[in-house]
């Protein structure tokens, strides 16, 4: 009796963590946790498969629920998962500096309304030459981040820790600066949830650079091609 008892509550077992799993999956946001319960419900299902009369019936179907929810799950996260392609129309813009290291206006986010910095009290040469840089990942932050920024007309080297992605930042050339455009680059890492980590370089609007990474803290760098 004992044993038959514990066969049942292996079934049952099974099936309430198949049943939670479904619900997970079928909420927005919970698909990892559905196929994590989705698994678990699956292994005990196919223990019961091992346990004789009902117990095995119930153990069949529980695996077969749980077999479901699972590819549910994973469906679901791969459905979810945004692209990390970096769109410049939908990233939001660092305070951006020019020559003078003033930070000057942002550019439009997808809704097309104005993301703005502290507008620069100087005029902007239309001449510049207009380098911007883009780090995407589909995880929580680009964990470190580095760039080459302009700063009274000499390159310096900035770094960030835990920048919320999507990152942009503008660097504006003078006309008839001596700079070399290939000192200007950007690498970017992804986080722990990242799957996909991208980054793009644009010179006057023309892209020069792109790179992508897979996986957690995947890492890319792009920089300008030399001429």
């Amino acid at each position: 009796m004992a044993r038959s008892h514990s066969s049942r509550d292996l079934a049952w077992a099974g099936g309430i963590l198949a049943l939670v799993g479904l619900v997970a999956a079928l909420a927005p946001g919970w698909a990892f946790l559905a196929v994590t319960l989705g698994i678990v419900a699956l292994g005990l299902g196919c223990a019961s498969l091992l346990l004789p009369g009902r117990a095995r019936r119930a153990g069949a179907v529980v695996a077969l629920v749980s077999a479901g929810v699972v590819a549910l799950g994973v469906a679901r996260l791969g459905s979810s998962a945004p692209d990390p392609t970096p769109d410049p129309g939908a990233i939001r813009e660092s305070p951006a500096a020019d020559a003078s290291g003033d930070a000057v206006i942002g550019v439009e986010d997808a809704s097309g309304d104005a993301v703005t910095g502290v507008e620069d009290a100087s005029p902007i040469d239309p001449d510049a030459t207009v380098v911007t840089y883009q780090i995407v990942t589909d995880g929580m932050s680009v964990t470190n981040l580095s760039y080459v920024d302009l700063v009274d007309g000499r390159p310096t080297m900035r770094d960030e820790m835990g920048v919320p992605p999507p990152f942009q930042h503008v660097v504006r050339v003078p006309s008839g600066s001596d700079l070399n455009l290939a000192d200007l680059s950007v690498t970017g890492m992804g986080g722990a949830t990242s799957r996909r980590t991208a980054c793009v370089v644009t010179v006057d609007g023309e892209t020069v650079a792109r790179s992508t990474a897979d996986g957690p803290y995947g890492l890319v760098t792009c920089a300008v091609p030399a001429s």
